[in-house]
């Protein structure tokens, strides 16, 4: 069973606190492990801070988190000017290198680092020590176990996230209460 949260956020600096709190208590209340729970709030947080500074027009920010005992796919949308041929451009919502422009550019992480973080991937991919920003995508390329941008209609891109959910030791027995709080997801 797989339990959704669907958010509408106002393009704006608030965006990325309201994401955090919310996917924070959904994730709470389906018992995610601490640490995968405070990696996928960080990736919501940082994808909506992304979107607020790099849409193209000013509008909402779509944020679709969906758990399972398995993985959590988080999807943060925002809206993106079209090119003179129809093709939608996707600016710095990519993962990987900050800063290259490659629009359409996909990352998958290791998992392999410190508490799921791959370091080797985050040092490779982070800007220039001084740089004032340019971290948000690595990190969230060194947390996620995929993340790729989708161009799902003309003049909308959603950044896509999956992380598998894990489990400490002394969790092994327990089970994730997936659809269990109704009144915190949909």
């Amino acid at each position: 069973m797989t339990t959704t949260m669907a958010l509408r956020l106002p393009g704006d600096a608030r965006a990325a606190a309201h994401a955090r709190s919310m996917v924070k208590a959904m994730l709470t209340g389906l018992e995610v492990p601490a640490q995968c729970r405070d990696d996928l709030v960080l990736m919501a947080a940082e994808a909506c801070s992304n979107a607020v500074c790099h849409a193209e027009r000013a509008g909402d920010i779509e944020v679709v988190v969906s758990v399972d005992t398995r993985e959590c796919v988080i999807d943060v949308g925002n809206s993106v000017a079209d090119t003179d041929d129809g093709a939608t451009v996707a600016g710095s919502m990519v993962t990987g290198r900050a800063g290259t422009g490659g629009a359409g550019v996909a990352a998958s992480g290791t998992g392999g680092g410190r508490h799921g973080l791959d370091e080797g991937r985050l040092r490779d991919d982070l800007p220039d020590a001084l740089a004032e920003h340019g971290r948000g995508l690595a990190i969230i390329a060194a947390l996620a176990d995929t993340a790729r941008v989708i161009h799902q209609r003309s003049g909308w891109v959603v950044l896509h996230m999956v992380k598998r959910i894990t489990r400490t030791p002394d969790m092994s027995g327990r089970s994730l209460r997936v659809g269990a709080n109704p009144g915190t997801a949909r």
